[in-house]
């Protein structure tokens, strides 16, 4: 369907050719359950077609009904009227729709805004598509068989009788379609939309954002920026180009403006706003750098060795912060050529704090913080231990240690991985003794910075919590799925074998002969602040930044 629809270039095109199918079907006396069959494949089609937003859904339901008017008309002295009729309606929800989407749907929505008021994304009075596509699905069906009872005399009763029955079903539909319009109308006029929001960024004067193009689940890639930005005593907003996050974000602190489409993008960059800092390399990012008047800064979420580290996107950043020198050679050593005045050494200010020993120790338990990384998005970054989890924390399990779970906030978007961490949950919680395991339901909302200090070892994978540890200067194990060859961070880190960690797991709870190259590559890593003085290195360069 989807390639049928960029054939044709759009939904009305689609709604149109599978609407001449069943209303030539109809003309033609076909048996009503054929042309129900059609109606409802041309009702189910625009709506997936279409992602089923309100709009295309609306349109569609304007089809159904141009669909039964003809097939009530089915005798040959009114089709020609019925024909004419039926083209009319769909002429004019196809003029319909666009208007009357580009009047309520707003390209700006906002949360935390002085002079905005806030509407929860999954309480917007916007009108909700899969309700009334459930409901258009029903009266859609029920229409046309009607509409066939009603031209036979032997059933005319029964026909009169489901006939009211479809006719109140249909009035309630539109009645509520009607005042979601309304609602719509109303929150607009009321000022969170648009011409609004940009006025009262007008009066904020905001003088940086943070910039988050993805999904909604990369939330807390921009809360990990929250506060160390909020040191520079900047009015700053946070701008995501997914809905999602108005809610996922709304406790921050911070003005948080969604802009899903360009033309949102470009009235909420307003013209206070000098710098706007990038926290991944998602593609749309593109849309933010074409504005060539404002300071670009590339944060990215982690420092590690996985390819998103060097990606070369990120070359076209006015300047990239990285943490220390590591992340530099880093670029050099892969091929990407970025200009040296564009990096800035920073520090990473998230771990600026980190105790170097645990903070709540259990007696006779080691506390091992298990933190897998994501599948990873392409295979060249497939360096999850998770599929092996079960094995890695029981082996630990079986050696005393006390374990604290907390896999990759993406772990959640598919079904493998949802298992894994559920059968590892389970595994903590059937554990025998007191040693008060923690299982990632518990530990999954906690600052993953904090549980740093809550533990005596780290098991991860290749990823930048690897790279953050080594600022604690507490031991570290990385699991070795295989394929990634040798890694500066191994360096430091005891290598545990996904396919038979035991004497991996063994040398990490019983030794550590690896504490000097730990402190080596802290400084290569993370580089280095002077004793006794603050590390103000991120706040220094993102002054700088915005006040160029």
């Amino acid at each position: 369907m989807k390639s049928v629809a960029r054939r044709f270039g759009s939904t009305v095109a689609v709604a149109a050719g599978l609407a001449a199918v069943t209303l030539a079907l109809a003309l033609c006396g076909a048996p009503a359950p054929l042309v129900a069959a059609a109606a409802v494949v041309a009702l189910v089609a625009v709506m997936v077609q279409s992602g089923r937003r309100p709009r295309p859904v609306l349109a569609s339901i304007g089809v159904v009904v141009a669909i039964a008017v003809v097939v009530e008309l089915v005798d040959l002295a009114q089709a020609g009227i019925g024909a004419v009729l039926a083209g009319v309606l769909v002429a004019v929800a196809g003029l319909l729709d666009p208007m009357l989407g580009e009047r309520i749907r707003p390209r700006v929505r906002a949360r935390n805004l002085p002079g905005v008021s806030d509407t929860p994304v999954q309480g917007s009075p916007y009108i909700r598509p899969l309700a009334v596509a459930g409901l258009a699905l029903v009266v859609g069906l029920l229409v046309v068989w009607v509409a066939r009872l009603l031209t036979s005399d032997a059933v005319r009763v029964i026909g009169e009788v489901v006939g009211v029955a479809v006719l109140l079903v249909t009035v309630g539909l539109l009645v509520r379609a009607t005042l979601g319009l309304r609602a719509a109308v109303r929150d607009r006029r009321h000022g969170t939309v648009d011409d609004a929001v940009v006025a009262a960024l007008d009066d904020h004067r905001p003088e940086f954002a943070i910039y988050h193009s993805g999904s909604g689940a990369g939330a807390y890639q921009v809360r990990m920026w929250v506060e160390p930005l909020l040191a520079t005593g900047k009015s700053f907003v946070v701008v995501v180009r997914d809905e999602q996050l108005l809610d996922l974000l709304g406790d921050i602190g911070v003005p948080v403006l969604a802009t899903p489409e360009l033309a949102g993008l470009e009235r909420v960059l307003v013209r206070s706003i000098r710098a706007v800092f990038y926290v991944n390399t998602d593609p749309g990012c593109v849309d933010g750098v074409r504005h060539l008047d404002r300071t670009h800064v590339h944060l990215n979420h982690g420092d590690s060795d996985k390819p998103a580290s060097y990606h070369p996107m990120i070359a076209m950043f006015d300047q990239v912060f990285v943490a220390g020198q590591a992340a530099i050679d880093r670029f050099a050593d892969h091929g990407v050529q970025i200009p040296a005045e564009k990096f800035v050494i920073v520090g990473r200010p998230q771990i600026a704090d980190l105790a170097d020993h645990n903070t709540t120790p259990v007696p006779g338990h080691p506390t091992v913080l298990y933190a897998p990384t994501w599948r990873g998005g392409v295979k060249e970054m497939a360096f999850s231990s998770l599929p092996a989890g079960e094995a890695l924390v029981q082996g630990l399990l079986d050696r005393g240690a006390r374990v604290i779970f907390r896999p990759h906030p993406l772990s959640h978007r598919d079904a493998a991985s949802v298992a894994a961490v559920a059968r590892i949950d389970a595994r903590l919680r059937a554990a025998p003794g007191k040693a008060g395991h923690l299982t990632s339901d518990q530990v999954m909302d906690a600052d993953v910075f904090g549980l740093f200090d809550l533990s005596d070892i780290l098991l991860t994978d290749v990823s930048s919590l690897a790279t953050d540890y080594l600022a604690t200067g507490k031991p570290l194990g990385v699991v070795d799925v295989g394929g990634a060859g040798e890694l500066p961070v191994q360096r430091a880190a005891v290598r545990v074998l996904a396919a038979d960690p035991a004497e991996g797991i063994e040398r990490l709870l019983t030794g550590d002969d690896l504490a000097t190259v730990r402190r080596e590559l802290r400084t290569h890593y993370l580089g280095s602040v002077p004793p006794g003085r603050r590390d103000t290195r991120f706040v220094d360069a993102a002054l700088r930044a915005i006040d160029s």
